[in-house]
């Protein structure tokens, strides 16, 4: 069960980073509040309260409160972001047993203001199965390794030409098989990941869809407002603001002015959704055919972020730590900027 009253929301997350922190590095010789300082910037500017409106919906209505959710959430991004840098490695088990409890400064960082309060090993692994969207049986221990799959070899079958043929696997998915689904009215795929997708977008705040249209935080589209010449950017507004919708969940946390929250698009910075270079031109598709920067964004999480050494197994759990990995270069990104307009 989940109650938004147990989220430990981003102001007081904050104010317990800052008060707790210096009260402690004031009493506590082992605590420094400068200690992680890197990590502790991009953990500030990372807001996860609009998950709040999320993901309620994948727990149970009654039975025992799910504590500390806020608080696993970002365990499990620091200890992204401190890959081999501790002793557990890439190691979540070492992380929770023997980093956590020894270090009143990660505990710090997370949202904890005490070793006490630190979540067990159990709540990760419960708070990471919650969000796949699909059955897990296909990778059970079970269904991985079944009985006999280590005994005798299995029987050679020869074809027709005297050749060794390839076994027919009832599993076995082919681009026949997508095309029928997709005749039928089927859907491509059945996509378990989307809840790790949406959980991905979220703390970004602002979102657009495939268009290049701005989406509120709750899901509603922003108004166009004209173009502003000196910003040289178009303006979108508030929905609710502009009457355009009766009510919206996420007013409370919304600008607090009449006017409401305003957001502009900068011309020359909506290269994604409107490049210099017309898509349907030649000189796009060969420069599109380098695809650089999305080799670099692999690059980072397989190598920079270890996600092909990870001991895990199951598409589930690849999905899940490849969403971590993706919300943790978004803070590096800030991060990075924040340095350079400060130099």
């Amino acid at each position: 069960m989940f109650k938004p009253g147990s989220w430990q929301s981003h102001g007081e997350y904050r104010t317990s980073v800052t008060t707790v922190g210096r009260r402690l590095s004031r009493n506590n010789p082992k605590y420094s509040f400068n200690e992680y300082d890197e990590e502790r910037q991009k953990l500030l500017n990372l807001n996860l309260d609009p998950l709040l409106e999320y993901i309620p919906g994948f727990y149970s209505k009654g039975g025992r409160q799910a504590a500390r959710q806020a608080q696993i959430l970002r365990s499990l991004i620091l200890f992204v972001l401190l890959f081999n840098k501790t002793k557990a490695r890439t190691s979540l088990t070492l992380w929770v047993r023997k980093v956590l409890p020894k270090s009143i400064s990660l505990a710090v960082l997370i949202g904890c203001a005490s070793l006490e309060e630190l979540p067990p090993l159990g709540s990760y692994y419960d708070f990471m199965n919650r969000f796949w969207i699909g059955s897990r049986n296909r990778y059970s221990r079970t269904a991985l390794l079944p009985a006999g799959k280590n005994g005798k070899n299995p029987k050679k079958l020869i074809g027709a030409d005297g050749k060794l043929a390839e076994p027919e696997d009832p599993c076995t998915v082919t681009a026949r098989d997508i095309v029928n689904d997709i005749l039928d009215g089927k859907p491509a795929a059945d996509n378990p990941e989307a809840a790790l997708q949406k959980i991905f977008s979220m703390p970004a705040g602002i979102t657009f869809d495939k268009s290049g249209h701005p989406i509120y935080p709750a899901g509603h589209e922003m108004c166009p407002w004209g173009n502003d010449p000196i910003k040289d950017a178009h303006k979108y507004r508030c929905p609710l603001r502009c009457g355009r919708i009766r009510s919206c969940t996420n007013e409370a946390a919304c600008s607090p002015g009449s006017y409401g929250r305003t957001v502009y698009v900068k011309n020359h910075a909506d290269l994604r959704f409107h490049p210099r270079i017309p898509r349907d031109s030649e000189a796009y598709r060969q420069i599109y055919s380098e695809r650089t920067a999305c080799e670099r964004i692999n690059d980072r999480g397989l190598n920079d972020y270890c996600l092909q050494n990870l001991k895990i197994r199951g598409r589930d759990h690849f999905s899940f730590w490849s969403m971590l990995i993706g919300i943790c270069i978004h803070p590096d990104a800030r991060y990075k900027a924040a340095r350079l307009y400060a130099a």
